[in-house]
């Protein structure tokens, strides 16, 4: 395995050893096996991304990853604006809802 600055306290999440196996022969990944890390590194634990950082063989790969694939892990606008409007925008109008029922 590589060599890690710090000792691990906290085993990885399987998704995130699984993100590890496939970071570790980044660049030299097939479509699917691209397709998979891509899919699945937006999603890690914090935790998880940090203890991958500490590994010194890992940070450069984990490094260019990000880079070559950065339009692709970020989530988009459109991702984005819906979050907006499911989790305030609801409530918002549930709350006004209620508000026009109670005094009705």
């Amino acid at each position: 395995m590589a060599t890690r600055l710090a000792p691990r306290t906290h085993p990885l999440s399987p998704a995130a050893s699984e993100a590890e196996a496939l970071l570790d022969r980044y660049p030299s990944l097939g479509d699917r096996e691209l397709e998979r890390l891509i899919a699945i590194f937006p999603r890690l634990p914090i935790l998880d991304v940090g203890l991958m950082s500490s590994d010194a063989d890992l940070a450069p790969k984990m490094e260019r990853f990000r880079q070559d694939h950065a339009d692709r892990l970020e989530p988009s606008a459109a991702k984005s604006l819906l979050f907006v409007l499911l989790y305030l925008a609801l409530p918002v109008m549930l709350t006004i809802g209620f508000l026009w029922w109670m005094l009705s």
